[in-house]
């Protein structure tokens, strides 16, 4: 859960908060805030002084590793409206988005032979890349009109489909080794 004590990561680099972040002005924020706090412009400075600019350095880099990803941005949505999502509280999937999810992997396991398995996984990469991007769609809409609860069950389709572009990235890898 975020911390109530510190700025969110949000307004760490003052961004509105939502799901749509524009990387180029969320990289160029947080190399001004690593500029503000690197550890070169604090040595001169007290041990609080150093610690503190230590601990910004930090935040900053947790803020930006979860800003910049799209999993990790939606979840932090969430839990800054403290819904839980522990995993003995995750919602019931419909059976046809569970057995779509079957069937991609079934697909990725028959993979035979190098020149199918290119094309293949670039369709299944890009199958995967337009649902994922369907679902962020959704879940921004159900999150804009404060339905967090229905934000919760598109990210959680978001974290299957996540898994399995990773799945396919790693495939890619092994493919061009």
């Amino acid at each position: 859960m975020p911390n109530t004590l510190l700025p969110n990561y949000f307004e760490l680099f003052d961004l509105p908060i939502q799901y749509a972040v524009d990387d180029e002005c969320l990289k160029e924020r947080y190399h001004k805030l690593q500029s503000n706090f690197h550890p070169d412009r604090f040595l001169d400075s007290t041990e609080q002084e150093k610690r503190i600019a230590l601990h910004y350095t930090a935040l900053i880099n947790e803020a930006y590793t979860v800003l910049k990803s799209p999993i990790k941005r939606a979840k932090y949505l969430l839990e800054l409206q403290q819904i839980d999502l522990s995993e003995e509280n995750v919602g019931h999937m419909a059976p046809e988005f569970l057995m779509q999810q079957m069937d991609l992997h079934e697909r990725l396991a028959m993979l035979s032979n190098a020149v199918s398995q290119s094309a293949e996984l670039v369709a299944i990469d890009a199958d995967l890349q337009q649902q994922f991007s369907q679902l962020a769609n959704e879940f921004i809409e159900c999150y804009q009109n404060s339905n967090f609860l229905g934000a919760k069950k598109q990210f959680e389709k978001m974290q299957f489909i996540d898994k399995l572009i990773s799945l396919v990235k790693q495939k890619n890898y092994a493919l061009c080794d």
